[in-house]
């Protein structure tokens, strides 16, 4: 399994330890304070279609909702439920706005989202020509290991 970090952050802004050292939006609350909702939607709709294009490529048609965690009752699905990809936008960008929180599983494949606007995803395979794609929309895409992942899968 191949395992990447794809992120907004330029990786040549990290400081020796790794930690990022720009200051920069980092989450959906700071839409109108330094970020504007069409930049915001703008990088959201990247980060989902750089994911949707991964997992697509590796026919990856369904992912399982796992540790899910709903203070606001505002998921519409249930713990260890499988979504397809017809919901797969709507969930991911569901997390990135912080609506709820969960991991995406599948028995070869995994996407995660982390606090200050990280993304992971973990397949089998990955191919030059969809990275190119995702570096010239402007993502980064480093190899890394989700900090959620287990090794079940």
């Amino acid at each position: 399994m191949r395992s990447l970090r794809i992120t907004k952050y330029d990786p040549a802004k990290r400081d020796n330890k790794g930690a990022y050292t720009s200051t920069e939006w980092t989450e959906y609350s700071d839409v109108g304070k330094s970020v504007t909702h069409e930049e915001y939607e703008s990088v959201e709709s990247k980060y989902i279609m750089a994911l949707e294009t991964l997992l697509k490529s590796c026919d990856i048609q369904t992912l399982r909702i796992t540790g899910l965690e709903d203070n606001w009752n505002k998921c519409p699905y249930t713990d260890n439920q499988q979504i397809t990809t017809d919901d797969f936008g709507g969930a991911f960008k569901d997390v990135l706005r912080a609506k709820y929180w969960c991991l995406f599983e599948s028995d070869l494949a995994y996407v995660h989202f982390g606090y200050d606007y990280y993304s992971y995803i973990g397949i089998p395979h990955i191919s030059n020509a969809d990275l190119d794609v995702i570096t010239k929309n402007g993502l980064f895409v480093e190899d890394y290991k989700s900090p959620y992942h287990d090794n079940s899968i």
